[in-house]
């Protein structure tokens, strides 16, 4: 558990309880007082997901508000984090879950009680709808959710470093734009 700094700007109306238990959206100003101490649970949730962020890639997208800090405090102890943004599709805007963690390892379980705060939220920010994306387990927990669809993924970094290799082994360089160029030295470990 984390101790819950003072120099927080914790917003009543921003905050719902159950029982012992409040949550917050916390104001962007606030992020750089409990940033050090939210990372641990950022970097919990992000164990899972397929390398697309790392906590300190989340931070600038908070300070600017773009995305939201969602805190649980129980007896001044901050217990679970989650961070959201607002997606705005071509016909329609929701507010994405993109982590969501607890010192307990239960954070689903936490938040559900606290959704109609996340949906007051989406409803204030002309937001129509909710969304997460999560391993397989994550609907069991969401009895009212709909799986709409799954996400794949496949990993093809060792087949454009081996393209890009090529590229510069056969001396094309003039085929290889500064990008790639970029790439190639993040993919290549550098031997001295």
């Amino acid at each position: 558990m984390i101790k819950l700094s003072n120099n927080l700007n914790l917003d009543e109306n921003s905050s719902t309880n159950i029982g012992t238990i409040n949550a917050f959206i916390l104001d962007p100003s606030d992020i750089p007082c409990i940033w050090d101490n939210i990372v641990p649970f950022l970097d919990k949730a992000l164990q899972h997901a397929e390398g697309e962020l790392l906590s300190e890639d989340i931070l600038p997208h908070l300070e600017s508000g773009d995305m939201r800090l969602w805190i649980a405090v129980e007896k001044g102890d901050v217990i679970a984090a989650m961070v959201t943004e607002i997606i705005a599709y071509p016909r329609k805007r929701i507010v994405r879950i993109i982590t969501l963690a607890s010192d307990t390892g239960h954070g689903m379980k936490l938040w559900y009680d606290f959704l109609p705060l996340v949906e007051g939220y989406a409803l204030s920010n002309s937001c129509t709808a909710l969304e997460a994306w999560g391993r397989k387990g994550l609907v069991r927990r969401l009895p009212d959710w709909k799986n709409s669809y799954q996400v794949i993924t496949k990993d093809i970094k060792q087949r454009l470093q081996k393209c890009l290799v090529e590229k510069i082994t056969q001396k094309n360089m003039h085929n290889i734009s500064p990008m790639q160029l970029i790439l190639v030295s993040m993919l290549i470990p550098v031997q001295i």
